[in-house]
């Protein structure tokens, strides 16, 4: 088992403190990449596993990515306070397929600030990919804006060679035990949801 190729995520709609704390528990027992928390969660999260070496992450800015660039922000800035290492921000999808420049100066500025701070900014796709064009399209927002990482959903794990081109962090999440395993013995980093089984 590649443990470190591993991230723990809980329910992130519905995490509740049993699970976040076996989450942190993993964290303890499992030399894991690192756990996935609700912004919520963070604080307890990073002081918990303080002196462990698992990373903190978290996911900002909705679960569209709707919300406004300003609030996505202020997210960032307090998540980054309270000790998350990789803060992922959903993609608007609706402002990127109606005009991809909002999204290049929301990711800049969000991009600039987590690396003010020496912390991970990553793109994640909350929806379905259209089609090639659309890949290459966010391809290019991550390069062009100084972006560490995205995560994948299984529906778009088809376009992980366009992605495997930049040199970021490709999170892979599944509910399907048989590929998750296959991600691991490929290299990749693979979220791994709550009821992937382990055993």
């Amino acid at each position: 088992m590649r443990w470190e190729n591993i991230i723990a995520d809980a329910k992130h709609l519905s995490d509740d403190e049993e699970s976040v704390l076996q989450l942190i528990e993993m964290g303890h027992t499992f030399p894991l990449r690192g756990i996935h928390v609700s912004p919520y969660w963070v604080k307890k999260a990073a002081r918990d596993l303080e002196n462990d070496d698992t990373l903190i992450y978290t996911t900002i800015g909705g679960e569209e990515g709707s919300s406004l660039t300003q609030v996505k922000l202020f997210e960032l800035e307090q998540a980054i306070k309270q000790g998350a290492f990789d803060i992922g921000v959903h993609l608007n999808m609706s402002a990127f397929r109606s005009n991809i420049q909002w999204c290049k100066i929301e990711f800049l500025q969000l991009s600039n600030t987590a690396h003010e701070k020496e912390k991970c900014i990553s793109l994640s796709v909350p929806s379905k990919i259209f089609d090639q064009k659309e890949a290459d399209q966010i391809s290019a927002l991550i390069k062009q804006n100084g972006v560490d990482g995205i995560t994948l959903s299984e529906d778009n794990i088809n376009y992980l060679p366009t992605f495997e081109k930049l040199d970021i962090e490709i999170k892979l999440k599944t509910n399907n035990l048989t590929k998750f395993q296959h991600l691991l013995q490929q290299n990749e980093t693979a979220l791994m949801l709550p009821y992937v089984n382990l055993s």
